[in-house]
């Protein structure tokens, strides 16, 4: 009677750990996508390192209006051609306040050259946030995927343990009635203890990955999250070759890239033009006092100067650099598609690699695995099957599923890779 009780016991817990009504894991899957999007939300809108992206940002955009605007008038006041002796401003005729106003205008085409490299600056810095964006909702999604993964292990671990109790209460009746072999009780209480030392790896790592997520998040560590109880595979309907358009097309660092060639463009404009000379407009007026030899009439001028650009091969080498300059950032452009290519390629393979595990693992193995598990616990139960046989096709079977879940989430991890390779979450979590 007992043994009829114990393999009911048993296969009801592996129904409800390994094989999980369709219907509910699909509810489980839609409010873990909810509770999922609910942390990017917050994510994006808390995060400390984006926050500081976009205030970089913000910072090289408010420099654009001075770049490309004319440096202030220059207004000064001199009192001219005092004698030292008396400092009397109506002794001589040469005495006066002089009231001066400057204004200093580049060479044409400088401004707007200096305008669009603050601007292109700027282009980098919006660009590199909106990257940064991007990269925080793939770590916040493999931060909640790790956090399913060791929740779900220690589970699994939590409900092996549970089956090895009832094996080591099994083995003890039997061996009270003189059926069994101590070496049975021995063998299930060591992989009871490597159990335990399993789960508490685990529940530690679980603890970590928590930490991880929430610190992402800005949220003291130890918040809780909530977590479904199974999740189906995400679809992902994209081949290689539309990821790799998608990629170039809108993926913030290409953008940033081509700002960088705008700027190199600029720079080396400028470069060019600081060949030419700059000028400067002024306007004086003279205060007099009468004085001995006329009534102190007022005087006023018109300045103008010009820089000399002389000293030609210090503006050849600032030529050659921004030259130089925009070459890097070419080389710098094909060097990031050639990676975010390969990416692509490589996680793509691995995707697809973790899809046909999945249909082996669920279509077969585990199946297989539960098929061949209970066989044995009615073997054991009649004599016909040793100790080690139920032994060993529990902690297959437990390998199995902890395999199945670790290849899921790898999958999962693998899609939010794709998302951010190929800028796919820029349409869903718009600035």
């Amino acid at each position: 009677m007992i043994f009829s009780s114990i393999r009911f016991l048993l296969i009801i817990l592996i129904a409800l750990a390994i094989l999980p009504g369709a219907a509910w894991s699909q509810d489980s899957s839609a409010a873990a996508a909810r509770e999922l999007s609910d942390l990017v939300r917050q994510a994006l809108a808390a995060n400390p390192d984006l926050q500081a992206g976009a205030a970089r940002w913000r910072v090289y955009d408010n420099r654009i209006a001075a770049a490309d605007s004319l440096d202030d008038p220059r207004l000064s006041l001199a009192l001219a051609n005092y004698p030292v002796d008396t400092l009397s401003d109506s002794e001589t005729p040469m005495t006066g306040k002089v009231v001066r106003l400057t204004q200093n205008f580049p060479f044409p085409g400088k401004l707007a050259a200096k305008g669009e490299i603050a601007r292109q600056q700027a282009v980098w810095y919006r660009q590199a946030y909106r990257e940064t964006r991007l990269e925080l909702i793939r770590q916040v999604k493999e931060a909640w995927f790790t956090l399913y993964l060791q929740s779900r292990l220690l589970a699994v671990t939590e409900q092996s343990l549970d089956l090895l109790e009832d094996f080591i209460t099994l083995s003890e009746t039997r061996y009270a009635t003189g059926k069994g072999q101590q070496a049975e009780i021995l063998r299930a209480q060591l992989e009871r203890s490597a159990l335990l030392e399993r789960r508490l790896a685990l529940s530690q790592q679980r603890d970590t990955a928590r930490a991880t997520l929430n610190t992402l998040v800005n949220r003291p560590p130890e918040t809780p999250v909530k977590l479904p109880g199974e999740l189906d595979p995400s679809p992902f309907p994209y081949s290689r070759e539309e990821l790799q358009e998608k990629a170039a097309a809108q993926r913030p660092l290409v953008g940033a890239y081509q700002g960088l060639l705008e700027q190199a463009a600029a720079q080396r404009k400028l470069a060019s033009l600081n060949n030419y000379p700059d000028f400067s407009l002024g306007a004086v007026y003279t205060f007099r006092e009468e004085n001995r030899t006329d009534q102190g009439t007022d005087f006023a001028g018109l300045e103008f100067s010009v820089t000399l650009p002389i000293f030609r091969e210090k503006r050849r080498e600032a030529v050659s650099e921004a030259a130089q300059g925009e070459t890097m950032v070419r080389h710098q452009l094909d060097d990031f598609l050639n990676e975010t290519r390969f990416a692509i390629h490589d996680v793509f393979g691995r995707l697809e690699k973790n899809r046909q595990l999945l249909k082996l693992y669920k279509g077969g193995i585990i199946p297989q695995a539960t098929q061949s598990f209970e066989a044995s616990v009615s073997g054991y139960q009649v004599g016909r099957q040793p100790f080690t046989t139920l032994l060993d096709n529990l902690l297959d079977l437990y390998r199995y599923e902890n395999e199945y879940h670790r290849v899921l989430v790898d999958h999962e991890r693998n899609v939010a890779r794709l998302e951010a390779e190929a800028a796919l979450t820029l349409a869903e979590w718009p600035e």
